[in-house]
């Protein structure tokens, strides 16, 4: 019987819960023994109550609880009480597809000695899903060397971004690093750098057999964040040590792109944050920008033709040049 876990940390998740639950009890089939672990991350509504309901119902449910210290601690403790062979994650708003179990399982007797499998993901936004995220072009056995050339892109690719659609050995994650709890952004990404780093083999999968669910609503209504710039420069600095104390990745190539994903993505969180804030002196915002190490690393690193997008390469070519002003004038 191939046994794997499913993790699910969750906090004030009432509103989508039990069609995730519902989700993965559908995709459930006799070959498979999934053991789905619940992790109340502290929850004030009734997402403890629905998951207790659950449990009741079905054997291979267990519920965990804990104060309120973020999804990367509920993971880990998920984790820790995990009893199958390979874990898998998935987020209390999102669903997998019917044949989710199917599917891992194929891949598996596929490839029955890998490290970490990469399936596909949905997109789904106002109910409907609007995009198909796959990296099809790698559905083979990746190993060792060839996955640290892929880490001189993951920009592109965007492998490292989640732990959900992804099916881990969980001596892999035993061996190499649980969540980071010392960060509360950017946890996701280095909790993946370090077992792609440490794989033997990955491989990525076509098929899309997870359901990641976007709300518009919630995004463009966020609040400025007074923190942003203190957690996303905590977060370049743990992915830059881990950089430095590798001598293979020690090197330009792989700095080149994580100065892309502080131009690329960084920059664009840093500026949407700084609209976000009505009474911010815009100008004076961008200048302290400028000046921060994680953006002088990414101009240090790379270079404006290697971005995305004309707008991208434009905003980043004044930006970089200081002009402020007309960045003010589009912008504002």
């Amino acid at each position: 019987m191939f046994l794997i876990s499913t993790i699910i940390p969750i906090y004030n998740s009432s509103d989508h819960l039990g069609r995730c639950l519902d989700s993965l009890l559908t995709a459930q089939i006799d070959n498979v023994n999934n053991e789905i672990i619940l992790v109340n991350d502290g929850s004030t509504d009734n997402s403890l109550e629905i998951c207790e309901q659950y449990a009741k119902k079905h054997k291979n449910l267990k519920v965990l609880s804990q104060s309120n210290q973020g999804p990367s601690a509920a993971r880990n403790l998920g984790i820790e009480n995990a009893v199958g062979e390979y874990i898998t994650f998935v987020d209390s708003d999102d669903y997998v597809e019917k044949d989710y179990c199917k599917e891992i399982l194929s891949a598996h007797k596929s490839y029955p000695n890998v490290d970490i499998i990469t399936f596909g993901y949905f997109k789904v936004e106002n109910n409907k899903r609007k995009e198909n995220y796959s990296v099809s072009k790698f559905d083979e056995i990746i190993h060792n060397k060839e996955i640290k050339n892929l880490l001189k892109n993951t920009v592109d690719y965007g492998f490292l971004l989640f732990p959900v659609n992804k099916l881990y050995k969980k001596s892999l994650i035993l061996s190499s690093s649980l969540f980071p709890t010392n960060i509360r952004l950017g946890e996701d990404t280095i909790f993946n750098l370090k077992l792609f780093y440490n794989a033997t083999n990955i491989v990525f999968v076509k098929k899309s057999i997870y359901n990641y669910y976007y709300n518009e609503k919630s995004v463009t209504s966020q609040k400025y964040k007074p923190d942003l710039i203190k957690r996303m420069a905590a977060h370049f600095q743990l992915k830059l040590d881990f950089y430095k104390c590798k001598s293979d990745l020690n090197n330009k190539l792989y700095f080149k792109d994580i100065g892309r994903i502080n131009l690329e993505k960084t920059f664009y969180a840093f500026l949407g944050n700084s609209l976000a804030n009505p009474n911010l002196d815009f100008i004076e915002e961008l200048k302290h920008i400028r000046e921060l190490d994680l953006i002088k690393f990414g101009f240090k690193y790379c270079e404006i033709k290697d971005i995305n997008g004309v707008k991208r390469k434009t905003t980043l070519w004044l930006f970089k040049n200081r002009f402020y002003n007309i960045l003010k004038l589009i912008y504002s």
